[in-house]
């Protein structure tokens, strides 16, 4: 089969419904609606025809369905990065920068193509996107973890597909950490005996 010019196939949906792909530049996403096979061979050995000239395109199986712009002219979107939900409603991309990997993921609807305003950006910070080592999803819940930090960031996905930064955990596992960390370090001095009281 002649594959399409225009993109670089990526990965098809859990349910078979879509073909997932990015252009050459890897800054729009396209995806493609299988149309399924158009043509059979009845006899036992079929490989010794040859398939018609239509069964030989790329477009002949696939229909594109949409092209959206995911990156802006200095991103990329990284072709190793693709999360989706079990629902099947959203899917997680991301993309950076070749100078510094600021981190941007973004939920796009797969059945209009619909980009959610709702993004995250890791502004100077290194995420391993790579087979999506450095990002689990367990639910709703979305853990980012940032090398360049070493701290965990948990965002929740909501049903509306909005990205909510619910905490962080790093240097500081919980909110009055940091609190008692400064109080013991300056116990000695008899005008901070109240935070250890």
């Amino acid at each position: 089969m002649r594959w399409s010019a225009q993109t670089i196939h990526f990965a098809s949906s859990d349910d078979g419904r879509y073909l997932i792909s990015f252009n050459r530049n890897h800054q729009e996403l396209v995806v493609y609606r299988p149309t399924w096979l158009s043509y059979s061979c009845n006899e036992e050995y079929c490989t010794s025809h040859d398939f018609p000239s239509k069964a030989k395109i790329f477009e002949s199986f696939f229909t594109q369905m949409y092209c959206v712009s995911l990156a802006s002219s200095n991103e990329l979107i990284c072709k190793d990065f693709f999360i989706y939900m079990e629902s099947n409603q959203f899917r997680l991309f991301a993309t950076s920068s070749s100078q510094i990997q600021d981190a941007l993921h973004l939920t796009v609807l797969l059945e209009d193509g619909m980009i959610l305003l709702d993004k995250k950006v890791f502004s100077n910070d290194f995420i391993n996107l790579a087979h999506n080592m450095g990002v689990f999803l367990f639910d709703d819940m979305l853990a980012i973890v940032s090398l360049r930090y070493q701290t965990i960031h948990i965002i929740q996905i909501r049903d509306s597909g909005n990205l909510v930064y619910v905490r962080a955990i790093g240097a500081f596992c919980r909110e009055d950490d940091e609190l008692f960390l400064n109080c013991s370090s300056q116990a000695s001095d008899p005008v901070f005996d109240f935070c250890l009281a």
